[in-house]
């Protein structure tokens, strides 16, 4: 297509692939790992330099690490990168870590939504608005959570598309390194029950409600 342009970008390993990018997109790509972006996934690639194109503007260099941002103007975080939380989350042994300002509001070693759920009850509401949510898994349910609370942004070891959708439509900055359809249970065969519980829902606030209901 020749309205299609083709980049060459580095590996790690020094070999060279080609990057499809759409029309009035460019960039200068190098290091490949991996990103989630709003309007386009790059699967196990990590993007540095400048993309643009109607409607969305996103600055990346090493200083932002993974991060992509939906068109919004850009914003670095103060403190801690992405990237850094997720090692952090892994090297500390943390389920969750929320930051504001560089600093940290509320973290928990509890696997999957009760931490996130605790935090909207224990974390000073104050310093929950606007912060950066650092989450080993988030599905739907997990980003209408954050997003009830002001989240800025969020990050995460696994993240489904679903919580992209919402997380797009709310104006976060979000990224992830493993970017899945769907989050499933602990059986590994069927879909989550809190994202089920979720399906339909895209208020915020009415998700925390039914979710805080059912963990009870």
């Amino acid at each position: 297509n020749s309205a299609t342009h083709i980049f060459n970008i580095w590996t790690k390993n020094a070999k060279m692939l080609p990057l499809l990018c759409w029309p009035n997109v460019s960039a200068n790509l190098v290091c490949v790992r991996y990103v989630c972006s709003t309007d386009y996934v790059w699967e196990m690639l990590s993007i540095f330099g400048a993309l643009s194109k109607p409607g969305l503007k996103s600055i990346l260099g090493h200083d932002l690490g993974i991060r992509i941002h939906n068109g919004n103007s850009s914003s670095s975080s103060k403190g801690e990168k992405a990237e850094e939380l997720l090692k952090r989350l892994e090297e500390e042994g943390k389920a969750l870590i929320i930051l504001n300002s560089g600093i940290t509001v509320y973290s928990s070693k509890e696997a999957g939504l009760a931490g996130l759920l605790k935090a909207t009850e224990e974390a000073d509401p104050f310093l929950l608005n606007g912060s950066i949510v650092a989450d080993r898994v988030v599905g739907k349910a997990a980003a209408l959570v954050a997003i009830s609370f002001g989240a800025r942004e969020v990050h995460a070891i696994v993240m489904s598309r679903p919580a992209t959708d919402v997380l797009r439509r709310n104006s976060k900055i979000f990224s992830c390194i493993n970017l899945v359809d769907e989050i499933k249970d602990k059986s590994g065969h069927a879909v989550c029950k809190f994202e089920r519980m979720v399906y339909g829902i895209d208020d915020p606030k009415e998700a925390v409600r039914l979710l805080k209901e059912a963990l009870k």
